[in-house]
Order: structure tokens, then C-alpha cells, then sequence
């Protein structure tokens, strides 16, 4: 795309060297919409990449619940909001509150900070 705004570029300053007035307004013209091609096709390069890591995501994605989702692979198994990643593609951390008694973890609620989404389940087995 460079390559047709360079040309464009170079027979603009030709026409303005020959004085031909109606022949540089053209070339102008199109040496703008060269621009805004490429300008256009950088956009469409970056939405395609932004879709690519979605897919890439997606693909990593473990559901435990309607609540939360974690990545597969992911050795600290953090928990992510799947109302934020099911509306928007965004992961979203949860906040984890653990409910103890003596030493064991007996229920833990989930909750998002972005939206209303939050889970609260009780453990059979101490941890």
C-alpha cells in the first residue's frame, strides 16, 4: 500500500511541475484515498489480531460454572468473571472471600468488581 501512495505522491509533484492544475487535483485526490486505504487496512490488521487472541483464548477457556471460567494451563487457576468474558471478551478477575472454621476453608464466595456476577459455594472437604 506504501507503494501506491509513493507513486501517487511522485506523479502529483510531476503534474504540479508540468502546471497541469486539473491533473494534480486528481493525483491529490488519489494519494488522499491511498492514505485513508491504508489507514483502513492498519485498522482491519489490529481488529484481526484483536480477534485472533480472542480465538486463542477461547480455546484455553475451562468452565466451572455460569459464574466463573479459568485458563487452562494457568498454574494459579485464577477465576474470571464469565459474564465479562461471555458479553464483552474481557477476563475479569475475581475476588475470592473464604469462609472458615478451625483450620478448614468451608464455603467461598466469587465475586466480580465489574458487574453484578457473584457465586458462593460450600466445600465438603477441608482444604
Amino acid at each position: 500500500m506504501a507503494g501506491l501512495y509513493d507513486i501517487a505522491k511522485d506523479a502529483a509533484t510531476m503534474a504540479m511541475n508540468l502546471q497541469n492544475f486539473e491533473l494534480t487535483q486528481k493525483l491529490l485526490e488519489v494519494q488522499r484515498q491511498a492514505m485513508e486505504m491504508q489507514e483502513e487496512n492498519s485498522k482491519l490488521k489490529e481488529e484481526v489480531r484483536q480477534l485472533r487472541d480472542i480465538k486463542e483464548l477461547e480455546e484455553r477457556i475451562k468452565r466451572y460454572s455460569k459464574t466463573f471460567i479459568s485458563l487452562k494451563g494457568d498454574e494459579q487457576q485464577i477465576m474470571y468473571c464469565s459474564v465479562c468474558w461471555d458479553d464483552k471478551n474481557k477476563l475479569i478477575q475475581m475476588s475470592d472471600k473464604a469462609e472458615r472454621k478451625n483450620d478448614s476453608i468451608i464455603s467461598l464466595e466469587y465475586k466480580c468488581h465489574i458487574c453484578p456476577n457473584r457465586a458462593s459455594h460450600k466445600l465438603s472437604v477441608p482444604l
